[in-house]
């Protein structure tokens, strides 16, 4: 078999996987793959952590770096240090897909830090406080904590239905499929929907060709455009505490 023979069926194979696990169309697909093949920096084909988020900042505006850097590592192939082309892919067609439920695993990935299968007290700590900016000056470190306790109270109360001071897997897939905003409670870690919506029209619109010329300097012109900006403030977050 030629060489090319056997690319364009690799290519095809790539194609219909990420088609039967995200439900999108082909051509969707195709150009998805495409534009993540113009983000490898070292010749090796894989996306490393810098460029990753560089792209969730800059194409989808999510921008917390402790969220980001959860992201990736829990996106990732275990050990590994770089994202590679279908890891990237399948990412980017669970963020625009719209079967129910596909994204709810990968949320409750991103906020289980420590990969032990639930979502702790710990990391619900971590978690709300990066999200929370402090605007009244009286307002000291343990009255912030306090705060925090008291949010960790609230949401425990809601979601961890078997008292085991914890949020496991099945826990948190009930709470957001009954609401999506259970999604985004403990940060952002999904683009929005306008975001997504420009993002596909993006794709949708350009032929592979057109879009490989379109991303040629995607990699340079996100880097240099994202470092400035990954405190921005999102729809949703920062928190801001004032005392009554």
């Amino acid at each position: 078999m030629s060489s090319f023979k056997r690319l364009v069926e690799q290519a095809e194979k790539l194609t219909a996987k990420l088609q039967e696990y995200s439900g999108l169309e082909k051509h969707l697909v195709e150009n998805v793959i495409h534009y993540a093949k113009q983000l490898p920096g070292d010749g090796r084909g894989e996306i490393d952590q810098l460029i990753f988020i560089a792209q969730m900042a800059h194409q989808f505006e999510i921008y917390s770096p402790n969220l980001l850097q959860s992201m990736f590592e829990s996106w990732k192939r275990p050990r590994a240090t770089t994202m590679t082309i279908e890891e990237y892919s399948k990412l980017i067609c669970m963020f625009l897909s719209t079967k129910p439920g596909i994204k709810t695993d990968f949320v409750f990935n991103v906020y289980d830090v420590d990969r032990d299968g639930c979502i702790n007290r710990t990391e619900l700590f971590s978690l709300l406080r990066s999200t929370m900016v402090i605007t009244e000056t009286e307002f000291t470190e343990a009255d912030t904590n306090e705060c925090i306790k008291e949010l960790i109270d609230l949401t425990l109360k809601m979601m961890d239905h078997d008292l085991s001071g914890d949020i496991n897997r099945s826990e948190f897939k009930e709470s957001a499929n009954k609401d999506s905003v259970y999604l985004q409670i403990f940060g952002q870690c999904l683009p929005s929907d306008q975001t997504l919506d420009r993002f596909r029209k993006l794709l949708l619109g350009m032929t592979p060709l057109e879009l490989k010329a379109y991303f040629a300097e995607e990699k340079k012109k996100s880097l240099f455009n994202t470092m400035a900006t990954l405190t921005q403030d999102n729809e949703l977050y920062p928190i801001q505490l004032d005392i009554p």
